[in-house]
């Protein structure tokens, strides 16, 4: 559940604060700045970019982190209606 919130958390930060660069709108906010063209960045626009970028590596790592947790449910769930 912790994990869950979390991922709404960050998602909305992210869809928030995508007025860092142009390129981002809603629907790339979860593409790293390494996947737009290069441009000529200031130093506050680099370390804000710095920062998304680390913030959308934590966004990936929830997303599979509730991934695994919803498959190992699902197969105890199978194990125990096959055993009973």
């Amino acid at each position: 559940m912790v994990l869950i919130l979390i991922f709404f958390i960050l998602r909305n930060f992210l869809k928030k604060n995508s007025q860092l660069d142009p390129r981002m709108n809603q629907d790339n906010y979860w593409m790293l700045s390494y996947d737009f063209k290069a441009l000529k960045k200031y130093d506050s626009v680099h370390k804000a970019s710095r920062f998304r970028n680390n913030v959308i590596f934590i966004y990936y790592m929830t997303t599979v982190a509730i991934l695994v947790i919803l498959c190992a449910v699902f197969a105890i769930s199978i194990d125990l209606i096959l055993n009973f």
